[in-house]
Protein backbone atom coordinates (compact mmCIF):
# COMPACT_ATOMS: atom_id res chain seq x y z
CA UNK A 1 0.00 0.00 0.00
CA UNK A 2 2.94 2.23 1.00
CA UNK A 3 4.59 1.81 -2.45
CA UNK A 4 1.15 2.84 -4.73
CA UNK A 5 0.95 5.85 -1.91
CA UNK A 6 4.62 7.00 -3.06
CA UNK A 7 4.62 6.14 -6.68
CA UNK A 8 1.17 7.74 -7.13
CA UNK A 9 2.39 11.00 -4.91
CA UNK A 10 5.65 10.95 -7.53
CA UNK A 11 3.30 10.67 -10.74
CA UNK A 12 0.42 13.21 -9.08
CA UNK A 13 3.37 15.62 -9.00
CA UNK A 14 4.75 15.19 -12.02
CA UNK A 15 1.76 16.02 -14.04
CA UNK A 16 0.68 18.33 -11.62
CA UNK A 17 3.79 20.50 -12.50
CA UNK A 18 2.09 20.11 -16.11
CA UNK A 19 -0.46 22.31 -15.13
CA UNK A 20 1.40 24.73 -13.55
CA UNK A 21 3.38 27.54 -16.11
CA UNK A 22 5.43 30.39 -15.29
CA UNK A 23 4.47 33.90 -16.72
CA UNK A 24 7.66 34.53 -18.22
CA UNK A 25 7.84 32.16 -20.46
CA UNK A 26 10.85 32.54 -22.57
CA UNK A 27 11.00 31.51 -26.42
CA UNK A 28 13.73 28.87 -27.16
CA UNK A 29 15.81 29.16 -30.49
CA UNK A 30 17.71 26.65 -32.18
CA UNK A 31 20.63 27.57 -30.44
CA UNK A 32 22.05 23.76 -29.41
CA UNK A 33 20.33 23.86 -26.34
CA UNK A 34 18.45 20.38 -27.27
CA UNK A 35 19.13 17.39 -28.67
CA UNK A 36 16.65 14.42 -29.99
CA UNK A 37 17.54 11.29 -28.91
CA UNK A 38 15.39 7.75 -29.29
CA UNK A 39 15.80 4.37 -27.90
CA UNK A 40 13.61 0.89 -28.37
CA UNK A 41 15.62 -1.22 -25.29
CA UNK A 42 14.56 -1.43 -21.71
CA UNK A 43 15.72 -3.77 -18.74
CA UNK A 44 12.77 -4.82 -17.39
CA UNK A 45 11.77 -7.42 -20.39
CA UNK A 46 8.56 -5.30 -20.69
CA UNK A 47 7.13 -4.25 -23.92
CA UNK A 48 9.38 -1.89 -25.95
CA UNK A 49 8.19 1.41 -27.13
CA UNK A 50 9.61 4.09 -29.35
CA UNK A 51 9.94 7.32 -27.20
CA UNK A 52 11.31 10.12 -29.21
CA UNK A 53 11.99 13.66 -26.69
CA UNK A 54 13.99 16.76 -26.98
CA UNK A 55 16.43 16.49 -23.79
CA UNK A 56 18.43 19.16 -22.55
CA UNK A 57 21.70 19.26 -24.54
CA UNK A 58 24.32 17.86 -21.77
CA UNK A 59 27.35 19.13 -24.01
CA UNK A 60 25.83 22.98 -22.62
CA UNK A 61 26.91 21.73 -18.75
CA UNK A 62 29.98 20.96 -16.78
CA UNK A 63 30.67 19.45 -12.81
CA UNK A 64 27.47 19.30 -10.59
CA UNK A 65 25.11 21.22 -13.38
CA UNK A 66 25.94 18.63 -15.93
CA UNK A 67 25.66 15.47 -13.76
CA UNK A 68 22.11 17.25 -12.52
CA UNK A 69 21.22 17.52 -16.36
CA UNK A 70 22.41 13.74 -17.25
CA UNK A 71 19.98 12.13 -14.61
CA UNK A 72 16.98 14.69 -15.50
CA UNK A 73 17.65 13.20 -18.88
CA UNK A 74 18.07 9.41 -17.78
CA UNK A 75 14.91 10.13 -16.02
CA UNK A 76 12.68 11.52 -18.81
CA UNK A 77 14.12 8.25 -21.76
CA UNK A 78 12.60 5.99 -19.03
CA UNK A 79 9.75 7.26 -18.34
CA UNK A 80 8.88 7.41 -22.09
CA UNK A 81 10.61 4.09 -22.50
CA UNK A 82 8.02 2.61 -19.77
CA UNK A 83 11.59 1.05 -17.87
CA UNK A 84 10.77 0.64 -14.39
CA UNK A 85 14.49 0.28 -13.48
CA UNK A 86 16.22 2.91 -15.31
CA UNK A 87 13.75 5.08 -14.20
CA UNK A 88 14.14 4.33 -10.70
CA UNK A 89 17.66 4.22 -10.80
CA UNK A 90 17.23 8.46 -11.50
CA UNK A 91 15.95 8.61 -7.93
CA UNK A 92 17.24 8.01 -4.23
CA UNK A 93 15.75 4.93 -2.90
CA UNK A 94 13.57 6.64 -0.37
CA UNK A 95 11.86 8.30 -3.08
CA UNK A 96 12.02 5.23 -5.28
CA UNK A 97 10.78 2.59 -3.13
CA UNK A 98 7.47 3.35 -4.27
CA UNK A 99 7.36 2.91 -8.02
CA UNK A 100 4.31 0.88 -8.65
CA UNK A 101 5.14 -1.02 -12.15
CA UNK A 102 1.93 -1.35 -13.13
CA UNK A 103 0.72 2.18 -12.49
CA UNK A 104 3.85 2.75 -14.19
CA UNK A 105 3.15 0.92 -17.55
CA UNK A 106 -0.44 1.97 -17.89
CA UNK A 107 0.78 5.69 -18.11
CA UNK A 108 -0.69 6.98 -21.22
CA UNK A 109 1.64 10.23 -21.47
CA UNK A 110 4.92 11.55 -22.80
CA UNK A 111 7.06 13.75 -21.89
CA UNK A 112 8.53 15.59 -25.79
CA UNK A 113 10.77 17.94 -25.16
CA UNK A 114 12.66 19.54 -21.94
CA UNK A 115 13.94 23.04 -22.30
CA UNK A 116 15.08 26.30 -20.49
CA UNK A 117 16.47 24.58 -17.30
CA UNK A 118 17.04 27.43 -14.47
CA UNK A 119 19.56 26.21 -11.73
CA UNK A 120 17.67 27.62 -8.37
CA UNK A 121 21.00 26.03 -5.92
CA UNK A 122 23.78 24.28 -6.36
CA UNK A 123 25.42 23.33 -3.61
CA UNK A 124 27.78 20.57 -2.81
CA UNK A 125 24.77 18.79 -1.35
CA UNK A 126 21.77 19.52 -3.23
CA UNK A 127 20.71 20.94 -6.96
CA UNK A 128 17.15 22.37 -7.58
CA UNK A 129 16.13 23.24 -11.18
CA UNK A 130 13.24 24.04 -13.03
CA UNK A 131 12.50 22.80 -16.22
CA UNK A 132 9.98 23.22 -19.14
CA UNK A 133 8.62 20.37 -20.30
CA UNK A 134 6.46 19.19 -23.00
CA UNK A 135 4.14 16.65 -23.00
CA UNK A 136 1.53 14.49 -25.37
CA UNK A 137 -1.46 12.36 -24.21
CA UNK A 138 -1.62 14.50 -20.68
CA UNK A 139 -4.76 15.27 -18.82
CA UNK A 140 -3.27 18.29 -17.18
CA UNK A 141 -2.32 19.96 -20.34
CA UNK A 142 0.41 20.09 -23.26
CA UNK A 143 3.00 21.49 -21.48
CA UNK A 144 4.60 22.71 -17.66
CA UNK A 145 7.41 23.63 -15.55
CA UNK A 146 8.74 20.71 -13.18
CA UNK A 147 11.34 21.68 -10.15
CA UNK A 148 13.53 19.00 -9.48
CA UNK A 149 15.52 18.51 -6.43
CA UNK A 150 18.38 16.73 -6.39
CA UNK A 151 20.85 15.33 -3.88
CA UNK A 152 24.19 13.30 -3.41
CA UNK A 153 23.85 9.87 -2.60
CA UNK A 154 27.74 8.41 -2.34
CA UNK A 155 29.18 10.45 -4.68
CA UNK A 156 26.15 10.51 -7.72
CA UNK A 157 23.57 13.24 -8.12
CA UNK A 158 19.88 11.53 -8.02
CA UNK A 159 16.23 13.19 -7.96
CA UNK A 160 14.89 13.44 -4.44
CA UNK A 161 11.41 14.93 -5.49
CA UNK A 162 9.43 17.02 -7.92
CA UNK A 163 7.27 19.37 -7.93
Amino acid sequence: MKNILVISSLIVLTLLAACSSVTDKQATSDDGKSVTTSSSTTTNKQPTTKAHAELLDERAYQGDELAAIKVINQRVSAFNERNVDNYAAAYTSDAASGIDQNIFQEMKTTITKLTTPKFIVVTKDGISVFVHESYQDSSFGPEGDTLYTLMKVDGKWKISGTD
